[in-house]
């Protein structure tokens, strides 16, 4: 066929052709420039979306402390997809088993937790397989186990205190609203829970940290000794 007799029209435009989720009616006339013989001739095209992944890309999960195994059904929601995978990856994928059930909607995960370790960080990939010849689709996700309830809740602060975190994700420096810096102790851990050191405040009140990753900022009132956990994304 001629690609050049392709033609816009009512049922077709260049512009359309890019639609996805819809049915587009293309119309092709081809003339043999031997012959002189024409013939018309139409398809039926449906332009795939692309696959989707809707689900929180780093989750805090609870657990107690004597519990050395732990399992958890995480709602994914897949889109656009033909298949849909859940793989563990990284330095604790020994420890990691993930599976996906129920149509595609939840992935059930399974770890296995070192004594007397509070935080624990397992990475999985999830991935939708497009239709047919179509692209896929992957995202990796972050998924924190610990055994401070504080720790998932990035609220705690803020409701008892008004305090906030910000910006968050930052890149080199950060604050926290609210608070009197000079009240307060702040360091900063990592994931994994290892200690990264104490944090001071400059004249502006703002904490400089230029590691990149997921970060626990730990703060505890110098007076009361009480702390909160705040998590933090630095880019």
């Amino acid at each position: 066929s001629d690609v050049n007799s392709l033609q816009g029209g009512k049922y077709f435009s260049p512009s359309s052709a890019s639609v996805k989720n819809s049915t587009i009616w293309f119309y092709n006339h081809y003339t043999n420039p031997i012959t002189g013989c024409s013939n018309v001739d139409s398809i039926d095209a449906y332009i795939q979306a692309t696959p989707q992944i809707k689900f929180v890309k780093d989750t805090v999960l609870i657990r107690t402390s004597n519990q050395l195994q732990t399992q958890y059904e995480l709602d994914v929601e897949f889109e656009n997809h033909d298949y849909a995978l859940a793989v563990p990856t990284g330095p604790n994928a020994s420890r990691c088993q993930v599976n996906i059930k129920s149509g595609d909607t939840i992935v059930e995960a399974s770890f296995s937790h070192i004594p007397n370790q509070p935080v624990d960080s397992f990475r999985i990939i999830l991935e939708a397989g497009g239709v047919g010849p179509c692209q896929s689709s992957s995202i990796v996700s972050d998924l924190v186990v610990s055994t401070d309830s504080n720790y998932a809740n990035e609220n705690y602060l803020h409701v008892n205190y008004g305090a906030e975190l910000f910006p968050n994700p930052s890149s080199g420096k950060f604050k926290l609203g609210n608070l009197d810096p000079r009240n307060y102790n702040v360091s900063i851990c990592d994931k994994w829970g290892k200690f990264h050191g104490v944090l001071q405040a400059d004249n502006n009140n703002a904490f400089t940290w230029t590691e990149t990753g997921f970060f626990v900022v730990v703060v505890e009132h110098k007076q009361s000794k009480q702390h909160f956990n705040l998590r933090l994304l630095s880019l």
